[in-house]
């Protein structure tokens, strides 16, 4: 499934699929909230168009190579504190080693993040995810230069991250 085709403005989604997959989906088994909508239509249209014109996967593309070798390079200085970067293309995220960081979870990481300019969300206790590029490498390598300590000393007495065995922000639990 595709989203956000509507650029902001309106709902419309689409789903891609090659030939094989289509022939199978018969007249009445695939509907939409929007389908056959013709403002969303018009609306998806023009998005693609700016997505072709402006060159936007290839420029994702080039961006995700950036973020990679940014995200690594931040990795590489903080070896003990990150334990993992990974994801698809510029939706990425950093995992955090939760027995070095003791007593902090990934959201508080991405409140010091906030404080400095970026919005990053924080999954489970260990991982932030960030769309920012260059203001979030920064961030990222301030906070934990700068900004982890004084996080390690406000939560003192608090459970450590490492013996939490469900998320702190939806309860889930983490192990299952």
């Amino acid at each position: 499934m595709v989203e956000a085709l509507g650029g902001g403005v309106i709902p419309v989604s689409a789903v891609l699929a090659d030939k094989d997959v289509m022939l199978h989906i018969k007249l009445g088994q695939h509907g939409s909230t929007f389908g056959g909508n013709p403002l969303a239509s018009v609306v998806a249209t023009a998005s693609l168009d700016v997505i072709e014109q402006e060159k936007l996967v290839k420029r994702s593309a080039s961006l995700r190579e950036e973020l990679r070798i940014q995200l690594n390079e931040i990795k590489k200085q903080f070896s003990n504190y990150i334990k993992e970067v990974r994801g698809r293309g510029l939706f990425n995220a950093v995992e955090f080693n939760s027995e070095s960081l003791s007593l902090v979870s990934a959201y508080d990481i991405c409140l010091s993040l906030k404080e400095r300019g970026v919005l990053a969300k924080p999954t489970h206790n260990t991982i932030v995810r960030s769309d920012e590029l260059r203001e979030g490498f920064k961030a990222l390598h301030d906070v934990l230069e700068i900004d982890l300590s004084n996080l390690q000393n406000t939560n003192s007495g608090k459970t450590p991250v490492s013996h939490l065995t469900e998320c702190d922000r939806c309860g889930r639990n983490l192990y299952a």
